[in-house]
Protein backbone atom coordinates (compact mmCIF):
# COMPACT_ATOMS: atom_id res chain seq x y z
CA UNK A 1 0.00 0.00 0.00
CA UNK A 2 1.58 3.56 -1.13
CA UNK A 3 1.99 5.75 2.03
CA UNK A 4 1.02 9.62 1.33
CA UNK A 5 4.60 10.69 1.49
CA UNK A 6 5.66 8.37 -1.18
CA UNK A 7 2.09 9.79 -3.11
CA UNK A 8 2.98 12.76 -3.61
CA UNK A 9 6.79 12.31 -5.03
CA UNK A 10 5.24 9.95 -7.86
CA UNK A 11 3.44 10.39 -11.07
CA UNK A 12 0.82 7.71 -11.68
CA UNK A 13 1.43 6.27 -15.63
CA UNK A 14 -2.08 7.74 -17.00
CA UNK A 15 -0.66 11.14 -16.29
CA UNK A 16 2.02 11.41 -18.15
CA UNK A 17 4.88 13.86 -17.65
CA UNK A 18 5.07 17.44 -19.92
CA UNK A 19 8.43 14.74 -21.33
CA UNK A 20 6.20 12.58 -22.81
CA UNK A 21 5.18 12.22 -26.25
CA UNK A 22 1.47 13.13 -26.21
CA UNK A 23 1.97 16.89 -26.63
CA UNK A 24 -1.50 18.20 -25.94
CA UNK A 25 -1.48 15.61 -22.76
CA UNK A 26 1.53 17.82 -21.76
CA UNK A 27 -0.14 21.17 -22.03
CA UNK A 28 -3.03 20.06 -20.40
CA UNK A 29 -0.47 18.88 -17.91
CA UNK A 30 1.17 22.40 -17.53
CA UNK A 31 -1.69 24.60 -17.41
CA UNK A 32 -3.59 22.08 -14.51
CA UNK A 33 -0.95 21.54 -12.33
CA UNK A 34 1.32 24.64 -13.23
CA UNK A 35 4.83 24.84 -14.72
CA UNK A 36 6.97 24.78 -11.65
CA UNK A 37 5.84 21.47 -10.54
CA UNK A 38 5.42 19.95 -14.15
CA UNK A 39 9.00 20.32 -15.54
CA UNK A 40 10.19 19.09 -11.99
CA UNK A 41 12.03 15.77 -11.19
CA UNK A 42 8.90 14.18 -8.80
CA UNK A 43 11.86 13.14 -6.39
CA UNK A 44 12.84 16.75 -5.98
CA UNK A 45 9.01 17.60 -4.66
CA UNK A 46 8.81 17.88 -1.06
CA UNK A 47 5.41 16.86 0.94
CA UNK A 48 5.40 20.23 2.41
CA UNK A 49 6.31 22.21 -0.57
CA UNK A 50 3.60 20.04 -2.55
CA UNK A 51 1.14 21.06 0.16
CA UNK A 52 2.13 24.60 0.25
CA UNK A 53 1.49 24.64 -3.34
CA UNK A 54 -2.48 22.91 -3.20
CA UNK A 55 -3.31 25.28 -0.56
CA UNK A 56 -2.25 28.20 -2.45
CA UNK A 57 -3.59 26.67 -5.88
CA UNK A 58 -6.96 25.28 -5.25
CA UNK A 59 -8.15 25.73 -8.54
CA UNK A 60 -5.65 24.02 -10.16
CA UNK A 61 -5.37 21.58 -7.50
CA UNK A 62 -8.53 20.10 -8.56
CA UNK A 63 -7.05 18.05 -11.31
CA UNK A 64 -4.41 16.50 -8.74
CA UNK A 65 -7.88 15.55 -6.38
CA UNK A 66 -9.59 13.97 -8.95
CA UNK A 67 -5.99 12.05 -9.18
CA UNK A 68 -5.68 11.01 -5.79
CA UNK A 69 -9.38 10.48 -5.90
CA UNK A 70 -9.15 7.63 -8.59
CA UNK A 71 -6.39 6.04 -6.87
CA UNK A 72 -8.58 5.53 -4.11
CA UNK A 73 -11.53 4.48 -6.24
CA UNK A 74 -8.75 1.65 -8.01
CA UNK A 75 -7.94 0.44 -4.18
CA UNK A 76 -4.23 1.50 -4.52
CA UNK A 77 -4.89 4.00 -1.31
CA UNK A 78 -7.13 3.37 1.17
CA UNK A 79 -8.08 7.18 2.02
CA UNK A 80 -8.39 10.56 0.51
CA UNK A 81 -4.69 11.47 -0.07
CA UNK A 82 -5.93 15.06 0.25
CA UNK A 83 -7.65 14.00 3.99
CA UNK A 84 -4.48 12.39 4.86
CA UNK A 85 -2.33 15.82 4.12
CA UNK A 86 -5.07 17.67 6.22
CA UNK A 87 -5.52 19.75 3.18
CA UNK A 88 -9.03 21.07 2.29
CA UNK A 89 -11.80 18.94 0.77
CA UNK A 90 -14.37 20.50 -1.69
CA UNK A 91 -12.68 23.67 -1.99
CA UNK A 92 -13.17 24.27 1.91
CA UNK A 93 -10.00 26.58 2.75
CA UNK A 94 -8.23 26.24 6.63
CA UNK A 95 -8.29 29.73 7.94
CA UNK A 96 -5.11 30.75 9.85
CA UNK A 97 -5.24 34.25 11.50
CA UNK A 98 -1.64 35.11 11.43
CA UNK A 99 0.34 37.08 14.49
CA UNK A 100 2.05 40.45 14.60
CA UNK A 101 5.09 38.15 14.83
CA UNK A 102 4.70 36.16 12.04
CA UNK A 103 3.99 38.97 10.01
CA UNK A 104 7.54 40.78 11.30
CA UNK A 105 9.58 38.12 10.45
CA UNK A 106 7.95 37.78 6.70
CA UNK A 107 8.76 41.13 6.06
CA UNK A 108 12.02 41.15 7.36
CA UNK A 109 13.28 38.69 5.84
CA UNK A 110 12.16 39.76 2.03
CA UNK A 111 14.00 43.10 2.84
CA UNK A 112 16.67 40.85 3.95
CA UNK A 113 16.35 39.52 0.21
CA UNK A 114 15.80 42.95 -1.54
CA UNK A 115 12.54 42.53 -1.90
CA UNK A 116 11.16 45.90 -0.71
CA UNK A 117 7.74 45.50 -2.99
CA UNK A 118 6.76 42.32 -1.42
CA UNK A 119 7.48 43.42 2.27
CA UNK A 120 5.89 46.35 1.88
CA UNK A 121 2.93 44.68 0.01
CA UNK A 122 2.72 42.32 3.29
CA UNK A 123 2.49 45.47 5.03
CA UNK A 124 -0.15 47.21 3.53
CA UNK A 125 -2.44 44.33 2.80
CA UNK A 126 -2.29 43.41 7.02
CA UNK A 127 -3.29 46.78 7.90
CA UNK A 128 -5.74 47.83 4.96
CA UNK A 129 -7.70 44.74 4.88
CA UNK A 130 -7.42 44.95 1.22
CA UNK A 131 -8.22 41.85 -1.03
CA UNK A 132 -5.18 40.78 -3.61
CA UNK A 133 -7.11 42.22 -6.34
CA UNK A 134 -7.58 45.46 -5.07
CA UNK A 135 -3.91 46.06 -3.58
CA UNK A 136 -3.39 45.38 -7.22
CA UNK A 137 -5.20 48.07 -8.76
CA UNK A 138 -3.54 50.69 -6.36
CA UNK A 139 -2.31 53.91 -8.15
CA UNK A 140 0.55 55.66 -7.06
CA UNK A 141 0.10 58.26 -4.79
CA UNK A 142 -0.67 61.78 -6.32
CA UNK A 143 -1.09 59.84 -9.81
CA UNK A 144 -4.60 59.50 -12.39
CA UNK A 145 -6.27 57.12 -14.33
CA UNK A 146 -8.50 54.01 -13.48
CA UNK A 147 -7.63 52.57 -10.11
CA UNK A 148 -7.39 52.73 -6.50
CA UNK A 149 -6.09 56.50 -5.53
CA UNK A 150 -5.24 58.28 -2.74
CA UNK A 151 -7.29 61.22 -2.00
CA UNK A 152 -4.19 63.86 -1.21
CA UNK A 153 -4.57 67.26 0.20
CA UNK A 154 -0.74 67.48 0.91
CA UNK A 155 1.67 64.96 -0.04
CA UNK A 156 2.46 63.48 3.12
CA UNK A 157 -1.64 62.68 3.76
CA UNK A 158 -1.86 58.96 2.77
CA UNK A 159 -4.81 58.46 5.63
CA UNK A 160 -7.81 57.05 2.82
CA UNK A 161 -7.85 55.77 -0.11
CA UNK A 162 -10.98 54.81 -2.30
CA UNK A 163 -11.43 51.42 -3.52
CA UNK A 164 -13.32 51.22 -6.71
CA UNK A 165 -11.16 48.76 -8.87
CA UNK A 166 -9.87 45.85 -8.60
CA UNK A 167 -7.14 43.66 -10.89
CA UNK A 168 -8.41 39.98 -11.99
CA UNK A 169 -5.84 37.33 -11.84
CA UNK A 170 -6.06 37.85 -15.98
CA UNK A 171 -4.47 41.32 -15.56
CA UNK A 172 -7.75 43.08 -16.22
CA UNK A 173 -9.43 45.79 -14.24
CA UNK A 174 -13.09 45.72 -13.30
CA UNK A 175 -15.02 46.57 -10.58
CA UNK A 176 -14.56 45.00 -6.72
CA UNK A 177 -16.18 41.85 -5.75
CA UNK A 178 -19.48 43.29 -4.41
CA UNK A 179 -21.24 46.80 -4.25
CA UNK A 180 -20.25 47.23 -0.55
CA UNK A 181 -16.89 46.53 -1.81
CA UNK A 182 -16.47 50.56 -3.66
CA UNK A 183 -15.84 51.90 -0.44
CA UNK A 184 -13.60 54.83 1.21
CA UNK A 185 -10.73 52.81 3.64
CA UNK A 186 -8.81 54.63 6.25
CA UNK A 187 -4.95 54.09 5.66
CA UNK A 188 -3.03 53.54 9.60
CA UNK A 189 0.06 55.01 10.08
CA UNK A 190 2.08 51.45 9.58
CA UNK A 191 0.46 50.93 6.22
CA UNK A 192 1.30 54.33 5.53
CA UNK A 193 4.79 54.18 5.88
CA UNK A 194 4.73 51.03 3.63
CA UNK A 195 3.41 53.50 1.07
CA UNK A 196 6.15 55.63 1.17
CA UNK A 197 8.96 52.95 1.56
CA UNK A 198 7.01 51.40 -1.79
CA UNK A 199 7.22 54.73 -3.77
CA UNK A 200 11.40 54.96 -3.32
CA UNK A 201 11.76 52.07 -4.65
CA UNK A 202 9.12 52.30 -6.98
CA UNK A 203 11.13 54.07 -10.01
CA UNK A 204 8.23 55.41 -12.00
CA UNK A 205 7.68 51.42 -13.50
CA UNK A 206 3.76 51.51 -13.54
CA UNK A 207 1.26 54.12 -12.32
CA UNK A 208 0.25 51.30 -9.98
CA UNK A 209 2.23 51.31 -6.72
CA UNK A 210 3.37 48.03 -6.91
CA UNK A 211 3.68 47.02 -10.37
CA UNK A 212 4.98 43.15 -9.93
CA UNK A 213 2.12 40.98 -11.84
CA UNK A 214 0.34 37.65 -9.91
CA UNK A 215 2.27 34.55 -10.89
CA UNK A 216 5.65 36.84 -10.15
CA UNK A 217 4.23 37.68 -6.74
CA UNK A 218 2.89 33.93 -5.98
CA UNK A 219 6.10 32.86 -6.96
CA UNK A 220 7.90 35.23 -4.44
CA UNK A 221 5.66 34.80 -1.52
CA UNK A 222 5.65 31.17 -1.81
CA UNK A 223 10.29 31.20 -1.68
CA UNK A 224 9.54 33.33 1.40
CA UNK A 225 7.20 31.32 3.19
CA UNK A 226 9.27 28.56 2.48
CA UNK A 227 12.45 30.47 3.60
CA UNK A 228 10.86 31.59 6.79
CA UNK A 229 8.80 28.04 7.65
CA UNK A 230 5.85 30.15 8.27
CA UNK A 231 2.88 29.01 6.02
CA UNK A 232 -0.47 31.23 6.16
CA UNK A 233 -2.33 32.59 2.53
CA UNK A 234 -1.94 35.76 1.42
CA UNK A 235 -6.21 36.34 2.27
CA UNK A 236 -5.34 35.55 5.40
CA UNK A 237 -3.81 39.29 5.90
CA UNK A 238 -7.78 40.20 5.77
CA UNK A 239 -8.38 37.97 8.53
CA UNK A 240 -5.46 39.69 10.92
CA UNK A 241 -7.01 43.15 9.92
CA UNK A 242 -10.02 42.55 11.03
CA UNK A 243 -8.64 40.64 14.26
CA UNK A 244 -6.73 43.60 14.84
CA UNK A 245 -9.49 45.86 14.73
CA UNK A 246 -11.48 44.14 16.48
CA UNK A 247 -8.96 43.75 19.29
CA UNK A 248 -8.71 47.97 18.90
CA UNK A 249 -12.58 47.68 20.07
CA UNK A 250 -13.19 48.44 16.78
CA UNK A 251 -17.43 47.53 15.90
CA UNK A 252 -18.46 45.01 13.71
CA UNK A 253 -19.94 47.25 12.16
CA UNK A 254 -17.40 49.57 11.57
CA UNK A 255 -14.66 46.14 10.05
CA UNK A 256 -17.71 45.54 7.87
CA UNK A 257 -16.59 49.24 6.42
CA UNK A 258 -13.66 49.05 6.25
CA UNK A 259 -13.74 45.80 4.41
CA UNK A 260 -16.69 46.24 2.18
CA UNK A 261 -18.89 43.13 3.37
CA UNK A 262 -21.27 42.62 5.26
CA UNK A 263 -21.36 42.99 9.38
CA UNK A 264 -22.53 39.07 9.42
CA UNK A 265 -19.31 38.03 7.63
CA UNK A 266 -17.30 40.17 9.84
CA UNK A 267 -19.16 38.07 13.13
CA UNK A 268 -18.92 34.83 11.51
CA UNK A 269 -15.48 34.48 9.23
CA UNK A 270 -13.45 37.77 9.32
CA UNK A 271 -13.22 38.35 13.62
CA UNK A 272 -11.36 36.41 15.39
CA UNK A 273 -11.16 38.43 18.31
CA UNK A 274 -8.54 37.80 21.05
CA UNK A 275 -10.36 35.73 24.19
CA UNK A 276 -8.20 37.35 27.01
CA UNK A 277 -8.92 41.05 25.86
CA UNK A 278 -13.02 40.14 25.31
CA UNK A 279 -13.22 38.73 28.97
CA UNK A 280 -11.14 41.71 29.92
CA UNK A 281 -13.82 44.07 28.65
CA UNK A 282 -16.46 42.00 30.28
CA UNK A 283 -15.42 41.99 33.34
CA UNK A 284 -14.88 45.99 32.85
CA UNK A 285 -18.68 46.02 31.93
CA UNK A 286 -19.91 43.45 34.69
CA UNK A 287 -17.47 45.78 37.52
CA UNK A 288 -19.02 49.11 37.04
Amino acid sequence: MATCDELVRIWPERWPRPDADNTKHCAAMVKKFGRDFAYRDPASIEREEAREWCLANLGRARYVRTMFNDLVSDGIIEENVFAAMKLPIKGEKPIVVPEEEQIEALTSAARGRGEVELATRIEFAAYTGMRYGEQRAVIVPGGSGPGNLFRLDTPDDLGRCRIDWQISRSGKMKPPKTARSVRPIIVPAQAQAAVREAMEVHAGKRPFLWPTGGKEHLRAWSALRREVGIWFRWHDLRHYHATWLLNLDGTIDDVAKQLGCKPEEVRDRYGHPDTEKALGRLEGLLGD
